[in-house]
């Protein structure tokens, strides 16, 4: 029972109903507020491009907080496929970078993605890039920097692992894409550039 309802309860319980311990009638609403809690993500990514092409590489990013707070926006829901579970998630930092996977499938054990045709986007400067996502690493096509090159999975999600609302793992990618144009393309890792992006969200949305 949320607070909003157990309000919405005792305001019509009779006069002599409310003679229950303040301690009580306190616990009971803390439970209340408690079971409200929107979902809460630890995440830093940088969007990195050649600095030699004279690209300016922007600031890394990251979100460590709850849905709201901060400016925050974090959602994080699972759905069944099958045998497996179907992940999607976005956080949004208060100055409006953006990052999100979507319908990553994976086993309820972790591990692996199970199939590919997941989708990444980040938006940072203003800029949006999205590209396709699958279980292994980007092939060799993907890390040429070579903007005229096609590459048709440049994002690996791996590593993944999930207990009762709250996920984890690690995402990276190679000449993802603009939107706005494919011959513009960029590297999402984490902070520094050496290292994957990390994730981690709880209070998803189970199925």
């Amino acid at each position: 029972m949320s607070a909003v309802e157990y309000r919405e309860k005792i305001r019509f319980v009779p006069v002599k109903l409310l003679a229950v311990p303040l301690i009580s009638v306190a616990g009971l609403v803390l439970l209340g507020c408690g079971s409200n809690d929107g979902p809460r993500a630890t995440v830093a990514w940088h969007v990195r491009c050649d600095i030699s092409g004279g690209c300016i590489n922007p600031e890394s990013r990251s979100i460590d907080g709850q849905d709201g707070s901060g400016g925050r926006d974090v959602t994080c829901s699972m759905a069944t496929q099958g045998e497996d579970l179907r992940l999607t998630w976005s956080v949004e930092t208060s100055a409006g970078a953006f990052l999100e996977i979507r319908d990553a499938v994976f086993s309820p054990g972790g591990g692996a993605l199970t199939q590919n045709g997941c989708k990444v986007t980040v938006e940072d400067d203003g800029n949006l890039y999205e590209g396709n996502c699958g279980a292994t690493e980007p092939s060799d096509s993907c890390k040429d920097d070579d903007p005229a090159t096609t590459c048709l999975e440049p994002c690996q999600v791996f590593d993944l692992t999930q207990n009762g609302g709250v996920v984890g793992g690690k995402l990276r990618c190679f000449d993802l894409p603009s939107r706005a144009n494919a011959l513009v393309t960029r590297e999402l890792t984490g902070p520094g550039g050496a290292t994957p992006v990390t994730f981690s969200l709880s209070g998803c949305t189970l199925p």
